[in-house]
């Protein structure tokens, strides 16, 4: 049970800091600015960010779990 919970505070963590990466990055590649120069939140880049980083986050909880079981 101990390597699930780390595992899980490790993919929290990740997923946590993967979201804002990508949102950056997303944001520097599709700025969300209108044509009048008003800046409005972009669903569509919140959307990519989060999709992208629950992936990731399964992923690093999958190889977390991996590593920690060989010891």
């Amino acid at each position: 049970m101990k390597i699930y919970l780390i595992s899980f505070v490790v993919s929290l963590i990740f997923i946590s800091v993967s979201t804002v990466i990508t949102y950056t990055i997303a944001d520097g590649l599709d700025p969300s600015v209108t044509e009048d120069g008003h800046r409005y939140t972009p669903t569509g880049n919140i959307l990519k960010s989060l999709l992208l980083s629950m992936a990731l986050g399964a992923f690093v909880f999958i190889l977390t779990v991996r590593i920690q079981r060989k010891k």
